[in-house]
């Protein structure tokens, strides 16, 4: 058996946070770490299941806006574009008028838009009749699951999506443009200076009756890639201990739901909503570091989230 192969049938979490600390140190880090993912942990390639689960999350954040507000959304920004952009390429299909997608790497390649592409071509065929889908934007999904385009950023601005490479702290968007603020498993990497800045320019960029919708997946990100452990595995380690493991090309930073509620309410956003997910069991049997007792039960175990929010009135 070769080393790869066993590296992929053991799959030890430590190893994976290993490698990608070493590749976070290259130049071009993404450049390797995309290799990485693709040949070895395999998590590029987007999986029908995925696809469905992100489309899930499309119509989740377009019905929290409806929840709260009668017109639709004119405008959406995405934060944290990601490998596949499913969730901005949805919000165009129901009709958003304009989308924007940041991230602060440009990740989206022709492969992978074709299989977003791919995979929306077919759910065309099974849509319910009452979702308001853009029959023109049906049309290029069509038009571009027959001839996969070459230039994805040309692409997606057919389909109303324009794609922005930027730190979300300075966006370099208009005041006042942006009508819902999206995002999925991004907050929980993002350091909390970060994220405060970032809902700081969220604050600037709202429109009036602007909303938020963030899914927050506070789980330990290397139980997903080494099933021996728990999703509360890395509430274990003191913060000296975890900086080992902790790398740039998957940062973690551990925060619980109550530190994503002052993180809101600091930057001027009250939350509207909030829908979470825990694991009485599990967390049971999880040891916890002393930085994470502080919390009450009922905090630290949400390992996710959906946080519905709207700029609070002067």
């Amino acid at each position: 058996m070769s080393a790869l192969s066993t590296m992929t049938t053991m799959r030890p979490w430590w190893i994976k946070a290993g490698i990608q600390g070493t590749l976070s140190l290259l130049p071009e880090p993404q450049r390797w770490n995309r290799l990485f993912q693709r040949y070895v942990t395999q998590s590029i390639h987007l999986r029908e299941p995925t696809f469905r689960r992100k489309w899930e999350q499309t119509l989740r954040h377009y019905q929290n806006w409806g929840s709260y507000r009668r017109e639709p959304p004119t405008s959406v920004l995405e934060l944290g574009t990601g490998w596949h952009p499913v969730v901005p390429c949805g919000l165009a299909l129901l009709g958003v008028e304009q989308v924007h997608t940041l991230d602060v790497s440009s990740l989206v390649s022709p492969r992978t838009l074709a299989e977003t592409i791919g995979f929306y071509a077919m759910l065309l065929d099974e849509l319910p009749e009452e979702l308001p889908i853009d029959p023109h934007r049906a049309t290029i999904i069509r038009e571009f699951h027959r001839r996969s385009p070459s230039d994805p950023g040309e692409a997606l601005a057919r389909l109303g999506v324009r794609t922005l490479v930027a730190d979300a702290r300075r966006s370099g968007l208009d005041a006042g443009s942006i009508d819902l603020f999206v995002s999925n498993n991004t907050l929980e990497h993002l350091t909390p200076m970060a994220i405060a800045t970032v809902f700081q320019e969220f604050g600037r960029l709202a429109a009036p009756g602007s909303l938020m919708s963030h899914f927050i997946d506070m789980a330990d990100h290397y139980a997903s890639f080494d099933s021996s452990i728990s999703i509360y595995n890395f509430l274990r380690f003191p913060e000296v201990t975890w900086r080992v493991f902790n790398n740039g090309l998957q940062y973690q930073n551990r925060l619980r739901v109550s530190d994503f509620r002052n993180l809101h309410r600091g930057a001027g956003w009250c939350l509207l909503d909030e829908y979470n997910v825990a694991d009485a069991e599990a967390f049971a049997r999880a040891r916890l570091a002393p930085q994470f007792r502080r919390y009450s039960r009922e905090d630290c175990m949400v390992y996710a989230s959906w946080i519905t929010s709207e700029r609070a009135r002067s």
